[in-house]
């Protein structure tokens, strides 16, 4: 038999900027509706926003499946156009196929001006 370790709960994406935000239980997620995931342990019942965002992919059983999406901070602003970390990194993951034989192991994102200050060039 199993036990209990966790609750989890959901927070859909509408309302996760609101401080006490509405919050769903795993019977009430829609299939391909995006929700924050909250998490509520048996040890201390210590209950916590993990900032992880998922959607919703159908449900086993009675509990929901997903898929991971972004973190709720991954936000990138780059010239005031406001992209998810993840559509940069799929965009250099397409971007990166047609290169021969170069690999990238790690990568930043930053805005132009921020690169003239740790190269001390001027960019064009």
């Amino acid at each position: 038999m199993f036990g209990l370790t966790s609750f989890f709960e959901y927070i859909p994406l509408a309302y996760i900027a609101e401080q006490n935000p509405i919050v769903v239980l795993p019977h009430q997620v829609k299939v391909g509706e995006e929700y924050e995931v909250v998490v509520t342990t048996i040890e201390g019942l210590c209950r916590y926003r993990t900032e992880d965002i998922i959607q919703i992919t159908g449900f086993y059983y009675e509990f929901p499946t997903y898929k991971y999406i972004r973190r709720t901070g991954d936000i990138l602003n780059l010239y005031t156009e406001k992209l998810p970390e993840v559509m940069v990194s799929r965009a250099l993951v397409e971007a990166t196929k047609n290169w021969n034989d170069i690999l990238v192991v790690d990568y930043t994102t930053t805005e132009a001006f921020n690169v003239e200050k740790t190269q001390g060039n001027p960019v064009a």
